[in-house]
């Protein structure tokens, strides 16, 4: 029965991933991963060198970009844009973050964005 239940967990855990990889494109892996803009909104476009610079100060930008395609937390956590919200509420807080309230707008606006496109 244990088994059974791991079995049908990883089951949905691989149908969640495959779906959300569908339209949220990333080039590269690791150190090297990065969103393929090409689709993107010129507004979008703006933000993502911000993006990538707050975020990847701090962490990989692979931790991400992951979690945005997955909408899974590396924690395990559903990250949606409640959770999205969240983050930028508590990076906003990290002194060693050195972001403003207008740097975070744009960065979770970006980063809806992004959810929605991983959501199609």
């Amino acid at each position: 029965m244990k088994t059974t239940v791991v079995l049908a967990l990883f089951v949905v855990a691989v149908f969640c991933v495959a779906a959300a990889q569908a339209e949220l494109k990333l080039t590269g892996s690791g150190a090297a991963m990065e969103a393929d803009l090409s689709g993107y909104p010129p507004n979008m476009k703006s933000i993502y060198p911000v993006f990538k610079a707050k975020c990847a100060k701090c962490h990989g930008l692979d931790r991400t970009l992951t979690t945005l395609q997955t909408g899974i937390a590396p924690s395990g956590a559903v990250f949606d844009k409640a959770a999205i919200d969240a983050y930028g509420a508590k990076m906003l807080r990290k002194p060693d973050a050195e972001m403003t309230k207008a740097e975070v707008k744009s960065i979770l606006e970006l980063m809806h964005f992004m959810a929605d496109e991983a959501a199609k």
